[in-house]
C-alpha cells in the first residue's frame, strides 16, 4: 500500500535557455496517496542522486545535490517533515 506520492517537477527556466529541461533546477514534493496535501519538501535541487523508502520507519531518504553541496535528508512520510539532515560533501567549482 502506498504511503505517499513522490513528485519531481521543473517549474521554471532556471538556466535561462527559454525552455524547461533537465538542466533546470528541480522541486521535490510529497503528497498523500490520493494526490491531496501536496507539500514541497525541497526546491532548487540540481540533481537527485538517490532516494529510498524505509517501511520500518515510514521515512523517505533523499540524497541530492543543491548548489555545491551533496546532502542527505530523511523525511517522515506521516508529516512530510525533515527528521535528519547531513551535508555529505562539498563540491569545488562554480554551479
Amino acid at each position: 500500500m502506498a504511503k505517499a506520492l513522490y513528485i519531481q517537477t521543473i517549474r521554471e527556466d532556471t538556466n535561462n535557455n527559454d525552455e524547461l529541461d533537465s538542466n533546470d533546477l528541480i522541486t521535490i514534493s510529497l503528497a498523500q496517496p490520493d494526490g491531496t496535501d501536496v507539500t514541497d519538501i525541497e526546491t532548487g535541487i540540481r540533481s537527485v542522486i538517490d532516494y529510498d523508502y524505509s517501511a520500518q520507519n515510514n521515512t523517505l531518504m533523499l540524497l541530492f545535490q543543491k548548489e555545491n553541496k551533496v546532502i542527505v535528508k530523511q523525511y517522515s512520510l506521516a508529516t512530510f517533515k525533515v527528521e535528519s539532515e547531513k551535508v555529505v560533501n562539498e563540491i569545488l567549482g562554480t554551479f
